[in-house]
This record gives structure tokens, sequence and C-alpha cells, in this order.
């Protein structure tokens, strides 16, 4: 059986939405968070899915016989 490459549906949710919450509470005229504490987890949970988005699509399939 084929095994289908691409990224986890999850994944890309979370991503997205810790993505846009970051964006909304940057402020780009002094560079800063509006709630650094909360953003610096949205920040580490955004970047966890961004590896494993990149490391799901790089995985290397099993050649089953």
């Amino acid at each position: 059986m084929k095994q289908k490459k691409g990224t986890n549906f999850f994944f890309i949710v979370i991503g997205l939405i810790t993505g846009s919450k970051l964006l909304q509470h940057f402020d780009f005229q002094t560079l800063s968070f509006q709630k650094p504490w909360i953003d610096a987890i949205y920040l580490i949970t955004f970047l966890v899915m961004v590896v494993l988005m990149i490391k799901n699509l790089i995985k290397k399939p099993e050649n089953k016989k």
C-alpha cells in the first residue's frame, strides 16, 4: 500500500491560529508584543508546528514489500 506524503491537517490549523495571534499582538511601531508571556508561548508553539510540518514533508517513506 502506498503511503500518502503530506502534512497533518491539525498542524496546519494550529500553525495558522498561533501565527495569526502573534501578528495581532505584535506592535510594529514599537516592535514589541502586547502580552509578552502568552506571546512567547504562541511563538514556541508556532515554531514547533512549523518544524513538525517540515519534518513530516521530508520524511522518507519506508519501502514495504
